[in-house]
């Protein structure tokens, strides 16, 4: 049946704390386990918007270099040159459109939408008539135009390049002075650089999507399908702008994240069943520990204190435990302890169950002793003889020469009995146990001149008288006090168990009757029989 004081058992407090130990250890074994996984994305993404960055600056960067190529291409042409000196404007119209034609154009290594010709002033005079886009012109780049003008000194002799972009399309404007040292003009080509941009898919072999400043969406480039719902796949922004920070491209690159999320579910499951084993083990060697150390010492202590409560007997045994050195001193102290309180409850005992005077048993102790022998004695089929003795001529004595020299009398002859029953220490003969209760005899001082001697395994009047024959002749001795002698006799009443009676009460009744016999008839000892309770 359950017991709710088990609940609350060390053992089981114990085991519930270190599971509980345990438990968070598994829960930051969780929850680190997560975080390990956000921060591994965390850093994916950062490492992929950084590739994405580098990839599209390059992208970018080149085809720059292959715009510069194609402008510079027709600059290196004596036609082109002969035609801006004198300003031939459909030999230069004419020109321009060749470059359609040429090898980074038809190689698709750049989208060129529109070549023009601009006067110093940044204004369009001349402008290529093959445009890729429908209704591009230098006007489109305006702002990147303004940028270029705003440039003074030497800065106008460098080749200009920025991003710039209308409502549907976003361009590369390259601006390059005509004329050398003495500029008489500027080419301005304009491209797609979207073109090049998509280079990154097959670099990165990612999806990528590519986005106009106002959010018109102007490709997408690979498997891409809302890739961004997909938890699977991991998103990465790259904005490109001109040279004013505006925005002008938005580059999102998708990739694929699966392979590095399934790898980390399977190392983590790995950590986590390696932290389970490991905090098992070690709430299992805790336990083990711990039991040996602290609970096992306990129930030991707990043990021998239940013990102690059941039988004062054991007070003072000494108890040795195993266990950590504060278990150690805790058994030491309760050895201490069990020793001190051994010594007090035998003082206690003796103060309770003894006579000051003759330091012999008391009634009470008498009683209880005389209950314990005929426990004992029913149980094994054995018997003894109750022996009840008053003494003769102490009353006088004590009357004449007082109550000083009468204490000092029963002192002897509680000594001169002794001496007759045992010659050991009486108080260790007082306790009957049921091991050796053979020839240990006992005596009390009833109270006033009155005494009680038990016989353990005495069968019959008989033996018991020559134990009676032995007190008579041992109080007979005359006693010496200072310059008295006296004399004095004892009367001995004898009551057999079971023979008699095996009840203890009417046992010390009997004994009484029969001492009252030996005293009136002046026989020294008489031993009971029925007739004596009629004559009572």
């Amino acid at each position: 049946m359950f017991n709710l004081v088990d609940l609350f058992s060390a053992r089981f407090s114990l085991a519930i704390t270190i599971l509980l130990m345990g438990l968070l250890g598994l829960f930051f074994a969780l929850l680190t386990g997560e975080w390990y996984k956000t921060l591994v994305l965390e850093n994916e993404q950062r490492s992929l918007t950084r590739l994405l960055e580098y990839e599209a600056h390059e992208d970018l960067k080149k085809h720059k270099n292959d715009t510069k190529k194609l402008a510079q291409s027709l600059l290196k042409t004596s036609d082109f040159r002969s035609a801006v000196k004198t300003f031939n404007k459909d030999q230069l119209q004419t020109l321009l459109n060749n470059q359609f034609h040429q090898y980074f154009v038809t190689a698709k290594r750049i989208e060129l939408t529109s070549l023009s010709i601009l006067d110093l002033d940044f204004a369009e005079v001349v402008r290529s008539s093959e445009n890729a886009l429908e209704g591009i012109s230098a006007a489109t780049c305006q702002n990147a135009i303004n940028r270029a003008k705003k440039r003074q000194g030497t800065e106008r002799l460098k080749i200009f390049s920025d991003l710039c972009q209308d409502e549907n399309y976003a361009l590369h404007a390259l601006i390059v002075p005509l004329g050398g040292l003495k500029i008489s003009g500027y080419l301005m080509v304009l491209s797609n650089p979207v073109d090049s941009l998509l280079a990154i898919q097959k670099e990165l072999d990612s999806p990528i999507e590519i986005r106009l400043a106002n959010g018109k969406i102007i490709v997408h480039a690979g498997e891409w399908s809302s890739k961004s719902s997909l938890p699977n796949w991991a998103l990465s922004q790259f904005t490109a702008t001109n040279l004013n920070q505006s925005p002008v491209l938005n580059i999102t690159l998708f990739k694929d994240i699966s392979g590095l999320l399934k790898n980390l579910q399977n190392t983590r499951l790995k950590i986590l069943l390696i932290v389970f084993a490991l905090t098992g083990l070690a709430i299992l060697i805790a336990f083990i520990v711990l039991d040996r150390t602290l609970l096992a010492p306990l129930k030991k202590l707990t043990v021998h204190l239940r013990l102690i409560q059941s039988d004062r007997q054991h007070l003072g045994e000494p108890i040795e435990v195993l266990g950590n050195s504060e278990m150690k001193n805790l058994a030491e102290n309760f050895n201490n302890m069990s020793a001190e309180l051994k010594g007090l409850y035998n003082q206690m005992e003796h103060l309770a169950f003894s006579d000051p005077l003759t330091q012999l048993p008391n009634r009470a102790w008498f009683y209880k002793d005389l209950k314990r022998l005929s426990n004992f004695s029913s149980r094994n089929m054995q018997g003894f003889s109750l022996l009840f003795l008053d003494l003769n001529k102490f009353k006088p004595i004590n009357d004449q020469y007082g109550h000083q020299i009468g204490d000092e009398v029963l002192k002897a002859i509680s000594q001169q009995i002794i001496g007759v029953l045992r010659g050991s220490d009486y108080m260790a003969r007082m306790h009957i146990t049921q091991e050796n209760t053979e020839h240990q005899h006992s005596l009390a001082r009833m109270g006033g001149d009155e005494f009680a001697v038990l016989l353990p395994g005495v069968m019959g009047c008989n033996d018991a008288i020559n134990v009676a024959k032995k007190i008579i002749a041992a109080v007979t001795l005359p006693i010496k006090l200072n310059d008295l002698t006296l004399h004095l006799g004892v009367s001995i009443g004898i009551a057999n168990y079971p023979q008699d009676s095996n009840d203890v009460e009417q046992l010390i009744h009997y004994a009484d009757l029969a001492m009252y016999e030996a005293k009136s008839k002046g026989t020294g000892y008489a031993c009971f029989n029925p007739e004596l309770i009629d004559e009572a």
